[in-house]
């Protein structure tokens, strides 16, 4: 009948691709616990992982490193497909460090008018840590520490490696005894 609208409807599903997100490679220190959900790019994260070379070291999402040290190791991440759309898959690859160390504590006597590099005074520590001052002396540029702008005194100073997200902080604490400056008249 021309006179009656003709009306129709229908529905369209619109479905999201699975998206596993971008390949990874990254380094982690010996020793930490790594949840591999914590390393994806952009992935969703309803999907699971499976241990491409049979380590051993995967559980759920987490990979211990505990004694691996040296060794690489790759781990797929699944993010299931839909009835449309296929499965669509990453791979992150993990290289596991040695874990970093401070080295050992340390003291050392110096004069008031003396500056003093203290990477000179680290013992068994690994390098590209930093120092800190905890008592935010003034006397510290870098690691050379300034016995002029400190003082005579006892003073700890901080050497720092690892960063608490890639490797677990270590601290080794160099104690300073800063003597007065003899003047002899």
């Amino acid at each position: 009948n021309p006179d009656c609208p003709v009306v129709d409807s229908f529905y369209i599903d619109l479905l999201r691709q699975p998206d596993a997100g971008e390949d990874v490679d990254a380094t982690v220190c010996a020793g930490m616990a790594v949840n591999l959900f914590d390393r994806l790019v952009d992935g969703d994260r309803n999907g699971y992982f499976i241990d491409l070379d049979g380590s051993g070291a995967l559980t759920d999402s987490l990979v211990e490193t505990l004694g691996r040290e040296g060794n690489s190791y790759r781990f797929a991440y699944v993010v299931p497909g839909n009835s449309y759309c296929p499965a669509d898959t990453s791979i992150l690859r993990l290289q596991i460090a040695a874990r970093l160390t401070a080295g050992i504590d340390n003291s050392f006597v110096t004069c008031e008018q003396q500056a003093t590099d203290l990477s000179l005074l680290l013992q068994m520590a690994d390098p590209g840590g930093r120092f800190e001052d905890p008592k935010a002396t003034g006397a510290l540029q870098g690691s050379l520490w300034n016995a002029a702008s400190s003082g005579p005194g006892a003073f700890d100073v901080w050497y720092i490696v690892g960063d608490g997200a890639l490797c677990p902080p270590d601290t080794a604490v160099i104690t300073l005894e800063v003597q007065s400056q003899i003047i002899i008249d």
